[in-house]
């Protein structure tokens, strides 16, 4: 495996926090391919680079196809959902003050 100074790993660490995406895991997937047999493992534990991600990366690579995230069936919650009592409780408020 090849070794990596620290300089050129801030590099590839600062890079890769500016891509997004499969742009990103590409990325990283070409890193590890570059240090040949342990850069996974390496970059895990060098860089804090998740083995998952650039397995996808890797995937990506080799088949061409961009997996599409979808960040939007994460979502956010609407604030009735996540505090069902809030108009309840700004009701109360808007009597106390009116007292």
């Amino acid at each position: 495996m090849k070794v990596i100074r620290r300089e050129e790993q801030e590099v590839y660490i600062e890079t890769a926090k500016v891509l997004k995406g499969s742009d990103r895991r590409k990325f990283m997937a070409r890193v590890v391919k570059a240090l040949r047999h342990g850069g996974q493992l390496y970059v895990e534990q060098e860089f804090h680079w998740s083995r998952e991600t650039i397995t996808k990366g890797k995937h990506e690579l080799s088949s061409g196809l961009n997996i599409v995230d979808n960040f939007s069936a994460r979502g956010i919650k609407r604030v009735e959902e996540r505090l069902p009592n809030l108009l309840e409780d700004i009701r109360s408020v808007k009597i106390a003050c009116r007292e």
